[in-house]
C-alpha cells in the first residue's frame, strides 16, 4: 500500500459470522453459568458430582475459547478493513530559503520579508531555510532578524547553517588589525550558536552542522558548515577567533557528513550551505575545494539539491554529470548583480529574492521569486530519482531574444537587463534530439 494512502472503511467481516460479544462480556456470561451451576451441584462424593465438575470445567473452557475466538475476529476484521488503525497523512515539507541577509532591513531586506510573507497566502510555510548571515551580534539580532522578520506567517522555525562572516570576515578581512583583540573584527560565530538566543526568539536554530528529518524519514535535510573546507581563509587574521575556524576539522565533519548520508534511508536527501560549488557570479566559475570535498558525496548518496548562497543574487545551476540541482539563493539584502558567464546555469538574477520550495512524495518544486510580483521569476520541478527538468519561465521575467543554440550545444536566451536563461544539454547518440536531451 502506498505511504499515506487511507484504509477504506469496514463493511463486512473479512471471516465467518461469530458471536462479535466482547471479551468482557463473554466473562460475565461465564461467570453467570458457573455460579449457577455451583448454586446446584450434587454432593462432591457422587458419581453426578464428579461429572457434573467435569462438564463444568469442559464447559468453562469451551466459553473461554469461545471469548478469544470472538476477540480474535474483531481485531483481525478492524485491522484487514483498516478500522484498528489510520495512518496519518504525511505531510511533506513547505519551506522558504533566504541568504545573505543581515542588515538592519536596508538593502531591500524589508522588502524581501515582506514579499515572503505575501507568499504565504498561495502556500503553507513549515520552516525556513538561512543559507548564511552577515553576522547576527549583538544588537543586530533584535534589528536585522526579530524586528524585520515580524510577520504573523513568518513565525515559523528558522534553520541556519553559518558563513564566512559569521566566523569573522569583516569588509576588510585582510587587515592585519582583524584579530580578535579588535572589536570592530571580532565576529564570533559562538553567538549565533548560542542556544539561549532562542529564549527571546523561539524561531531561531543554528548549528555548525547538522541533519533534519522530515516527513517520517521520507526526507532528510543536511547542514553543512562549508566555511571551513575554503582554502581561501586558510589565512585570515580572523580564523583564530574564539570558536572560529583554527578549531575546525573540515575533514572530522565530510566524514560525519557521509556517515550520516549512508545511513539515510530518505528518498529525497537535501544539503544546504553557504558556499557554493558552482558559480556565474565569480570569474572561476567553479570552487575546486567544494567541487573536490563535497560533491563527491552529493552524487554519490543520491542528494537532489543543494542550497547555499555566497553570491548576492539567485541562480540555478545545474552540470549534467552531477545529477544535483545547485540552487543559490544570496538575495535577502544588498545584492552583487554582475555574472561573468552562464555555464551550467538556466537562471540567474540580480535582484531581490529567496526561494520557496514543496516537496512531495514523487516531486520537488523550486520557485525564485522577486520583491515585485508574487508569479515566479523562475521554477523547476524535479523528480526523484532527480533526472534534472526542463525550465519555465513565469511573468516576472521577459524574454527579449529567441531561445539559440550554440556550436557547443549550449540553449541560451536573452531577457530583460539583469536576468538570463540558458541550459546545458548533454545529448546522446548521432539521433538524440534536443527536446528529448537530459538536462
Amino acid at each position: 500500500m502506498a505511504a499515506g494512502e487511507r484504509l477504506q472503511p469496514c463493511k463486512q467481516p473479512l471471516l465467518p459470522q461469530m458471536n462479535t460479544n466482547s471479551a468482557l462480556q463473554d466473562a460475565e456470561l461465564q461467570q453467570e453459568v458457573v455460579d449457577g451451576l455451583g448454586a446446584h451441584s450434587p454432593p462432591p462424593n457422587s458419581l453426578t458430582g464428579r461429572c457434573g465438575r467435569s462438564a463444568l470445567r469442559t464447559f468453562s473452557t469451551w466459553l473461554l475459547v469461545l471469548a478469544m475466538a470472538a476477540a480474535l475476529q474483531v481485531a483481525v476484521v478492524r485491522t484487514l478493513c483498516g478500522c484498528a488503525h489510520q495512518p496519518a497523512p504525511v505531510q511533506w515539507p513547505h519551506f522558504l530559503v533566504v541568504g545573505d541577509w543581515g542588515r538592519g532591513g536596508e538593502y531591500n531586506q524589508s522588502a524581501v520579508a515582506a514579499a515572503m510573507a505575501r507568499k504565504t497566502a498561495s502556500m503553507r510555510v513549515d520552516f525556513v531555510v538561512i543559507t548564511g548571515l552577515t553576522s547576527l551580534q549583538d544588537p543586530a539580532f533584535d534589528r536585522s532578524f526579530r524586528e524585520v522578520y515580524s510577520q504573523a506567517s513568518l513565525q515559523v522555525p528558522w534553520h541556519a547553517v553559518l558563513g564566512n562572516h559569521d566566523y569573522g570576515e569583516s569588509d576588510a578581512p585582510d587587515d592585519p588589525k582583524c584579530g580578535a583583540w579588535n572589536p570592530r573584527c571580532f565576529f564570533s560565530p559562538l553567538h549565533q550558536l548560542d542556544v539561549r538566543l532562542a529564549a527571546p526568539d523561539p524561531r531561531w536554530h543554528c548549528a555548525r552542522s547538522y541533519r533534519l528529518s522530515l516527513a517520517g524519514g521520507r526526507v532528510d535535510m543536511f547542514f553543512i558548515d562549508t566555511t571551513p573546507l575554503m582554502h581561501e581563509y586558510e589565512k585570515a587574521p580572523w580564523r583564530h577567533n574564539r570558536g572560529g575556524l583554527a578549531q575546525q576539522s573540515w575533514e572530522g565533519q565530510l566524514r560525519e557528513l557521509e556517515a550520516q548520508l549512508a545511513r539515510s534511508a530518505a528518498p529525497w536527501k537535501l544539503a544546504v550551505g553557504h558556499h557554493p560549488i558552482r558559480t556565474n557570479h565569480r570569474p572561476w566559475h567553479i570552487y575546486p575545494e567544494m567541487r573536490d570535498r563535497l560533491e563527491p558525496l552529493l552524487i554519490k548518496y543520491g542528494v537532489a539539491a543543494y542550497f547555499n548562497e555566497h553570491d548576492h543574487n539567485l541562480q540555478h545551476l545545474h552540470a549534467p554529470h552531477a545529477g544535483y540541482h545547485q540552487v543559490t539563493s544570496g538575495a535577502g539584502s544588498r545584492v552583487g548583480p554582475a555574472f561573468r558567464g552562464r555555464k551550467h546555469s538556466p537562471f540567474q538574477y540580480g535582484g531581490n529574492g529567496f526561494v520557496a520550495v514543496r516537496l512531495a512524495e514523487r516531486s520537488m518544486a523550486v520557485e525564485y521569486l522577486g520583491i515585485d510580483s508574487g508569479e515566479p521569476l523562475f521554477s523547476i520541478q524535479a523528480s526523484t530519482p532527480p533526472p534534472g527538468p526542463p525550465y519555465s519561465l513565469g511573468p516576472g521575467a521577459v524574454l527579449v531574444s529567441s531561445p539559440q543554440q550554440g556550436a557547443d550545444g549550449t540553449i541560451y536566451a536573452t531577457l530583460n537587463n539583469t536576468v538570463q536563461v540558458f541550459a546545458t544539454c548533454e545529448v546522446s547518440g548521432s539521433n538524440a534530439e534536443t527536446n528529448t536531451a537530459n538536462w
